[in-house]
């Protein structure tokens, strides 16, 4: 039996300038705002996860963080707009969150790569303004869709 292992295909991680076919992430012209372009090698859905340093807010402070599609008419679809909160025992040096969401397969029919805004913000403030934050890594998990197969005496 000959086995092949998928995982460098379906399992992506990259860092910010980082040459990577698959995932790519870029500061945005705002600071605090993240690009990633994700050009998945199989169709389906996917898992995107973050991992960011927050800068501005001390630690035990709640940070809003908003995943956002461009689509191909040019548009903005949000997938995720969560809160998550920086542990309190964290230093300033240390206030790094690890944000997430998953994008399911009917949202990515047309053919990639895809442009994904990560934004995070500071969830007790009224203004939509970004958070100083950088991001440390990147990692997507492909999630490719596989039809069921008939079994022959069925």
């Amino acid at each position: 039996m000959i086995g092949i292992d998928l995982g460098p295909l379906l399992d992506t991680v990259a860092t910010p300038g980082e040459a990577n076919p698959r995932l790519r992430v870029e500061p945005a012209a705002t600071p605090g705002v993240f690009r990633l372009e994700i050009n998945p090698a199989v169709r389906g859905g996917l898992d995107v996860s973050t991992r960011v340093r927050v800068e501005a807010l001390p630690p035990g402070s709640a940070v809003r963080y908003v995943y956002t599609l461009d689509t191909a008419d040019g548009e903005h679809k949000t997938i995720e707009d969560h809160i998550a909160a920086m542990p309190a025992d964290a230093t300033l040096a240390d206030a790094t969150l690890e944000v997430s969401a998953t994008m399911e397969a009917q949202l990515l029919v047309q053919p990639g790569p895809y442009q994904l805004t990560l934004t995070p913000r500071d969830a007790r403030s009224p203004l939509l303004s970004p958070v100083r934050s950088t991001v440390g890594v990147a990692r997507v998990r492909f999630l490719p869709q596989i039809p069921l197969e008939r079994h022959p005496r069925r």
